[in-house]
């Protein structure tokens, strides 16, 4: 089976090559764009967010991996974290973190699994040895998906903007009041509804002082 492949141009220039000349060789048809979401996306279905382990650490320290993952899981039916990293990589890229002085570096093997562990609760993380595996692990998970689709529960109306989907899961909230949120606060991703507090959702029209507080606490246990 043939997959339409998009790979996000901002992925560093070898990988991108690398990932062209791979799916190509599997008869995908492949093209390489801009995403909003995600770094390859399949069949405009399956989306996974590509992360080599320093890059995996760094988005753990900001934050922006679980947003990222938040993000994804908002807008497609199946989505993905990929991780390429050894134990034998982790122990020396880890080790060069903890003698290098500066104490906001840190990280270990305890902080990795945790951090899978809070992704595992919302998506689904894949680790990887390598490159060219993660390339193979993606096209089987796709076909394992797009396969068995039918057994699994399709969510309805959804739209490009995760936020939007957030809202539309949040008890009182419609359409027409998604929209107007979306509208007024110029809220696009799950890192835009974040800072919001209850005094923003009043500035938007049929949003009441109770309603502002379920939104609120809504986001905050998202």
């Amino acid at each position: 089976m043939s997959y339409n492949v998009v790979i996000d141009n901002r992925e560093k220039y070898s990988r991108k090559i690398n990932a062209l000349k791979f799916f190509k060789s599997k008869q995908d048809y492949v093209k390489i764009d801009e995403l909003q979401i995600g770094d390859f996306l399949f069949n405009d279905t399956v989306v996974f967010e590509y992360k080599d382990l320093s890059d995996f650490v760094k988005s753990v320290k900001n934050r922006r991996v679980f947003n990222q993952a938040k993000d994804q899981s908002l807008v497609f039916d199946y989505h993905f974290v990929i991780i390429v990293s050894t134990s034998y990589g982790r122990r020396k890229y880890f080790n060069k973190l903890k003698y290098s002085g500066q104490s906001k570096l840190y990280f270990d093997d305890r902080y990795f699994y945790t951090a899978i562990a809070m992704l595992n609760t919302f998506t689904t993380v894949l680790q990887v040895p390598d490159e060219h595996m993660a390339f193979e692990v993606m096209r089987l998970q796709t076909k394992k998906c797009l396969e068995n689709r039918h057994i699994y529960k399709n969510l309805k109306g959804k739209t490009n903007n995760p936020a939007f989907n957030l809202l539309l899961n949040i008890k009182n909230v419609d359409e027409s009041i998604a929209e107007e949120i979306v509208a007024t606060l110029n809220v696009y991703s799950f890192s835009d509804l974040i800072p919001l507090k209850k005094e923003d959702f009043l500035k938007v029209p049929r949003v009441d002082n109770k309603l502002s507080e379920v939104i609120v606490k809504a986001i905050s246990n998202f």
